[in-house]
This record gives C-alpha cells, structure tokens and sequence, in this order.
C-alpha cells in the first residue's frame, strides 16, 4: 500500500509547493506579496516552470535540505501566490 507522504508530513492535505525565492521566514512571503511582487511557485522536485493547476495549496520554506519552519496555505493563480489565507490553529 502507498502511503500519500503530502497528507501524511502536512494535516491539509494541500498540494505543498515552494516559492521560486527561498523565503527564510513566512513573514518576508507576506512583505513581498503586500509589495506587489509576484512570488512564484513550483512543486518540490518539479521544474519551476511546469505547470500547476489554480486553487489552494501549502507553501512551505524555507527550501530542502534546511528543515521547513514555516507554511502558508495560499491561492495560487498561473504559478503565482495571489493571497496568502491567515494562520490557522490546525496547521502545526
């Protein structure tokens, strides 16, 4: 049996994904996106440029091998954070 390793290290069940940026903290993500930056993401092991379906996912950083200290469930859009969803008391 397969164990789904994404539901079973992260409680959401959101689709992780990391930013193209390595942001050391959640609170740099939230500067960047209040500033206009685009923040762009991609899925761990996958190619940055590869496609990623619209809605609700995991941001997590900072990058491997550093271990993951922060997380952020976001709306993502064409590859790009458009909204990063307050913290939630479920999300270790």
């Amino acid at each position: 049996m397969k164990t789904d390793l994404t539901k079973t290290l992260y409680p959401t069940g959101l689709p992780v994904v990391y930013a193209v940026q390595d942001y050391p903290r959640r609170e740099d993500v939230e500067c960047d996106l209040d500033s206009g930056e685009d923040i762009k993401v991609y899925r761990p092991g996958g190619d940055p440029v590869s496609v990623l379906e619209n809605g609700m996912m995991l941001l997590v950083g900072p990058h491997y091998p550093e271990r993951h200290t922060w997380q952020a469930v976001c709306q993502i859009k064409d590859q790009i954070v458009v909204e990063i969803k307050p913290d939630r008391p479920w999300i270790p």
